[in-house]
């Protein structure tokens, strides 16, 4: 016994350094990195060939958006970066032919991205030379109508300057065109003709000189030894994986001689060593598991020589939907998609038939129709004499990966709710439309869209309904512009416009018209209708400004004048407008500090009833007397008041003001006596308890609701939601009147009339102003006070002046009168002076 285990122990011995270098040297190479260096590869080849085929296509522009040139150069940069980073283990074997095929790629796609550049900055200047010259030498041909001769030069120009770009010419149409142009440039031409002539002679020089430029270009990249340098490199490392799988498999074999033979000699001593049967059963186990768990991950199949299908893993059945006997005996076409050209599965075949292995990414359909993605390997195995016996396919699921890739650059680039371009893409839009503006000399216009009253739709009608809106107002917007013109969304109901090459200014108003006649028409939601408009800011470049961001600046303030010369209309940027922004921010600044400060004023303007001369009631009126300006008069301080949201506060003072004045000239003049104040809707929609606030401070000063009316716009009736309605019943219910002001230049219904039960009508000043008997101002001012009677409510006329249009109201009926014929607006002291006197 002692013996023999001395005898295994020596064989063991012998022959275990020798297992251990044969393995050492079994070592195939891995096929994981293999794998993606095979990939990177044969993607840094596929996108060489989209560059040359966009380049071409460029040339004779059938593409105008350099977005997938600009992806196939930054694919190719991200993967030989991969190349030298990521797999430098894989390439480091100190194999020189590999390093310098490297080397050689890196300095070709350097001077191919070089070309690129240039290819794209000239191809846009030729593009929109060749673009506008036909339409001047038509424009031109028609203005010479009586010059035959210029007539013949040019279309000899327009010719010989089509066929060379074309490239369809005899060969010396270059020359022929410059000696054309000297010819029309040697002829003296009227002051109109001379001037259409010089601009396509402009384009014309254009056209020669950068064709031959871009003809350069395309030559050089399309030419561009970057593929031969692909394949090169690819080469020498299959030849390097080659070799070294080879070797692999040169020690394999001698491996399974030795294992053989120890089978031989296991065999023999069987009963000796059961030791060794339990080391093999762990083994096999071992084995079994690395199978299981490579089925688990890849998917596997073998076919033979001809293609057929003689072994598919679990996880192949899996994604392919079909059973083991469903596959075997089958070619792989049995999962084909057709998403890839004849030529593909060509040269895959012809890859693997040559003995060479193939990788790369593969559409395959299941058998229940569904698409699914994979990253393939082909590996062929050869015979003695290197034909292929068999072949492996090993592949990667990469359906999610692809998707999630596609799903990325869309949300990065593009808004989720109305699939427009975003702000970032925006900004890349705008940097190709700058660029293109400097290379052509024509203008840019950016124009900045925000919604009316949306926030009423989001409040009434829900956030779902608004989202419906939105994606609808997108809709209309694009069918508003051109093809190659740009609509994004900034964020929320903000939009934006670029309008590029613009030869034609009045183009820009026109857009603008058609943006404000299709937001005017209502929007269906769902079963509801929903009115808003839109207000557009206008900036030029390069005029306005020439960096994106203040030309983003420069079109968000002229929207928002839009927005104050009362919304549904557009307002361009100007130097003006800039400093008006300046001195909004800083009278926004000062009015912070107003009230605190103590320089609010409330002037008080008499309500006269037109039959007595009576002055029964006073209109409250904000002044602010700046520290040093003067006296601000409110058209130049509320908005801002209600943009920044101090309209609560200062509103609120002006009622606590108009409350002790009515207390006081109750109390002297008339127990009757009322003031109006005026309510900013900003008040209504932005704070519901201000009607209890009042309310309750009325009866702090042992005031009725009488004593106070509240004046509201048409306006704010159209924007009533649930909240201001409840808040203007609420001023009913304590007594406390509401008058409708300005009436006659909104929307209003009678409907409104009746529901908000008004109390007072005020007819506008633009009514009275031009009031004569039998006009139509009259007959409007008679109909109006005729209407308010019927429903029960009392007119007040505004804007007074004269002694002939008070008469004319008076005999019309009108009860009240307010204006300059009774009084200006007056401080506290000297309206209790009228009052005194009246």
């Amino acid at each position: 016994m002692n013996h023999i285990a001395l005898r295994n122990i020596a064989i063991t011995l012998a022959i275990a350094p020798l297992l251990f270098i044969l393995f050492i040297k079994a070592q195939a190479p891995d096929p994981i990195k293999h794998h993606r260096i095979l990939a990177d590869l044969h993607k840094i080849e596929s996108m060489n060939a989209e560059i040359d085929i966009l380049t071409l296509q460029f040339r004779y522009r059938l593409q105008s958006n350099y977005d997938g040139l600009v992806f196939a150069v930054n694919e190719i940069a991200l993967r030989q970066n991969e190349l030298r980073v990521g797999d430098r283990a894989i390439f480091n074997t100190g194999n020189e032919k590999i390093d310098h095929a490297m080397e050689e790629l890196g300095q070709a796609m350097n001077q191919k991205e070089e070309w690129v550049d240039g290819f794209k900055s000239r191809n846009a200047v030729l593009n929109n030379s060749l673009h506008y010259f036909p339409r001047i030498v038509e424009e031109t041909i028609r203005l010479a109508r009586s010059d035959r001769a210029l007539q013949i030069k040019l279309q000899s120009l327009m010719q010989n300057l089509l066929m060379l770009h074309m490239g369809r010419g005899d060969g010396d149409d270059h020359g022929k065109a410059e000696n054309d142009i000297r010819q029309i440039e040697a002829l003296s031409h009227p002051p109109p003709l001379k001037e259409n002539i010089d601009r396509l002679l402009l384009h014309a020089k254009y056209i020669l000189k950068y064709n031959d430029e871009i003809n350069l270009r395309v030559e050089q990249i399309t030419s561009a030894r970057t593929h031969d340098l692909t394949r090169e490199l690819t080469s020498v490392y299959e030849e390097s994986f080659n070799r070294a799988f080879k070797i692999a498999n040169y020690y394999y074999l001698l491996i399974s001689l030795a294992a053989l033979l120890l089978f031989a000699y296991a065999a023999y001593s069987f009963f000796r060593l059961r030791e060794n049967a339990n080391s093999l059963r762990k083994a096999y186990a071992a084995i079994k598991n690395q199978q299981f768990a490579m089925d688990q991950h890849a998917i596997v199949s073998i076919t033979d020589a001809r293609g057929n299908i003689v072994y598919a893993n679990d996880k192949f059945c899996e994604v392919s939907r079909y059973t083991r006997d469903e596959l075997y005996g089958q070619n792989h076409r049995i999962v084909k998609s057709d998403t890839h050209p004849l030529s593909f599965y060509q040269e895959l075949w012809m890859t693997i038939t040559s003995g060479k292995v193939w990788h790369g990414e593969i559409c395959n359909r299941a058998k229940d129709g569904s698409f699914y993605w994979v990253d393939s390997t082909f590996v062929p195995f050869l015979d003695e004499t290197g034909i292929p016996i068999q072949y492996i396919a090993i592949r990667t699921d990469i359906t999610e990966r692809k998707m999630a890739a596609e799903t990325i650059l869309h949300q990065a680039n593009f808004d989720p709710l109305t699939q427009l371009p975003n702000r970032r893409l925006l900004r890349d839009r705008l940097e190709q439309e700058i660029k293109m503006a400097n290379r052509s000399g024509l203008k840019m216009a950016l124009l900045f869209i925000d919604l009316d009253h949306f926030k009423d739709v989001n409040d009434t009608l829900g956030h779902d309904m608004g989202d419906i809106l939105l994606k609808e107002a997108a809709r209309r917007l694009n069918t508003c512009v051109r093809e190659a013109d740009t609509v994004a969304r900034m964020g929320g109901d903000e939009f934006t416009v670029i309008l590029g090459e613009l030869d034609d200014l009045g183009s820009i108003e026109r857009v603008a018209q058609d943006i404000l006649h299709k937001f005017a028409q209502p929007f269906q939601l769902e079963g509801e209708v929903a009115y808003i408009s839109a207000s557009i800011g206008i900036t030029l470049y390069p005029e306005d400004a020439t960096e994106i961001d203040a030309l983003l600046k420069n079109a968000d303030q002229a929207m928002y004048a839009a927005k104050h010369q009362g919304r549904n209309c557009f307002s361009y940027f100007t130097p003006s407008m800039q400093e008006a922004a300046q001195n909004r921010m800083r009278l926004a600044g000062d009015l912070r500090g107003a009230l605190a400060n103590n320089e609010l004023r409330v002037h008080y303007q008499p309500i006269v009833e037109l039959a007595t001369g009576i002055i029964h009631k006073a209109e409250a009126l904000i002044r602010w007397q700046h520290p040093t300006r003067g006296l601000i008069m409110p058209d130049e301080f509320i908005h801002i008041a209600e943009d920044t949201n101090l309209i609560r506060e200062i509103g609120h003072w002006v009622f606590l003001e108009a409350a002790q004045q009515a207390m006081r000239w109750r109390a002297t003049h008339n127990p009757n006596f009322q003031i109006s104040v005026n309510m900013s809707p900003v008040q209504l929609h932005s704070d519901s308890n201000t009607p209890a606030t009042w309310i309750a401070h009325l009866k702090k000063l042992n005031l009725p609701g009488q004593s106070i009316v509240v004046e509201i716009t048409e306006g704010l009736l159209l924007d009533a939601g649930v909240a201001v309605t409840g808040q203007l019943l609420e001023f009913r219910d304590a007594g406390i009147a509401v008058s409708l002001d300005d009436f006659g230049t909104g929307y209003s219904s009678l409907a409104y009339l009746k529901k908000f039960d008004i109390d007072y009508l005020k007819i506008d000043q633009s009514f009275v102003h031009n009031l004569m008997p039998g006009s139509n101002d009259m007959v409007l001012c008679e109909a109006i006070i005729v209407m308010a009677h019927k429903l029960g409510l009392k007119v007040i006329a505004e804007g007074i002046e004269t002694v002939e249009q008070h008469d004319l109201l008076a005999a019309a009926g009108c009860d009240y009168g307010q204006g300059y014929v009774f009084s200006r607006p007056a401080s506290v002291e000297n309206f209790e002076a009228m009052l005194k006197r009246s």
